[in-house]
């Protein structure tokens, strides 16, 4: 497993993470590379003068993140370019839940000969960024990108690049998905920062979609914008009034009895897909609640996967 920094490569012995602990960039995983996503200190990251938190109950939740990075996942002897999912966990942009909406989902595509990248991104933080709302978004818009740059070096299409986001990670896939044009207060100009930030597709789990009551995910709102937000930051975060033309492809799965987040976000969005005439599909589940990750044995929702195998073979993503 390779780190890569600021031009430096080193090798870092793996580590077991425990109840709680505090860590730089690093894995505890098999994964082909690490990289760091900026070159110098993250844009608007005004503070680093703290550790990163990894805590572990029944699942690994990560905070306090300062250096995002993305965890590269290569699928094994391929023997030709390969499609790849850039992946966003959730956690109401306030933790990470790293495995279950990231690390596993990509040993899942890497059996069916498909690179998975999983992103820690920066969650908001007014205390210590600057524009904290734009901060998940720049950081997404970065990895994109960065996959992109190296697709020769990893064996990857990069016109089958996609991304994949479970609860808040699924409303920054679809900030990617319908803002991926918007360079927002980033001055670094480099050799990765020219590079489209569009996905080729998009798959969206149980997504937070929108700001406005009655569906808005609170949590997640009230972490991205404060309880102070705007009118105009309530309409540009409600991504469903986005949707362009531009937007990629999506595949969306939800449960009607989603408590945490309304079944309705994800009914918006497809809706707004529809009008824009992007080739689209959306399954609703009986059952299922919310956060059922791989589905295992989980009601109606067991076999949602081979559904997205499906997808993405019908349309040339495997």
């Amino acid at each position: 497993m390779r780190v890569i920094t600021s031009g430096t490569i080193f090798i870092l012995l793996l580590c077991t993470v425990f109840q709680t602990t505090t860590a730089k960039a690093q894995s505890i995983y098999n994964s082909d590379a690490l990289l760091e996503l900026w070159p110098e200190r993250a844009p608007l990251q005004m503070k680093w003068d703290f550790d990163e938190v990894h805590e572990r109950t029944n699942k690994l939740r990560i905070s306090n993140i300062h250096t995002p990075t993305i965890e590269i996942f290569l699928p094994q002897n391929a023997g030709h370019t390969t499609p790849a999912v850039v992946m966003f966990p959730g956690g109401g942009y306030s933790v990470l839940v790293y495995e279950e909406a990231g690390t596993n989902y990509a040993e899942w595509l890497n059996k069916r000969g498909i690179a998975g990248i999983v992103v820690k991104y920066r969650l908001p933080d007014w205390e210590v960024q600057s524009q904290a709302k734009f901060v998940p978004l720049i950081d997404a818009q970065r990895a994109l990108r960065m996959v992109r740059y190296h697709s020769e070096e990893w064996n990857i299409d990069p016109d089958r690049i996609g991304i994949m986001g479970s609860s808040a990670g699924g409303h920054l896939a679809s900030s990617l998905s319908t803002l991926f044009s918007v360079d927002t207060l980033v001055t670094l100009k480099d050799s990765i920062q020219s590079i489209s930030a569009r996905p080729n597709f998009s798959i969206l789990v149980y997504p937070v979609i929108s700001m406005y009551d009655p569906y808005a995910h609170k949590g997640s709102r009230r972490n991205l914008l404060t309880e102070n937000f705007t009118e105009e930051d309530q309409a540009y975060f409600s991504t469903f009034r986005q949707v362009s033309g531009g937007t990629p492809p999506t595949f969306i799965i939800h449960s009607s009895d989603d408590k945490s987040v309304s079944v309705e976000n994800s009914i918006q969005y497809y809706t707004a897909l529809i009008d824009n005439g992007i080739s689209s599909t959306m399954h609703v589940y009986q059952d299922g609640g919310h956060g059922f990750g791989m589905g295992n044995g989980q009601s109606s929702v067991q076999d949602w996967l081979d559904v997205l195998d499906k997808w993405l073979q019908f349309n040339g993503y495997h």
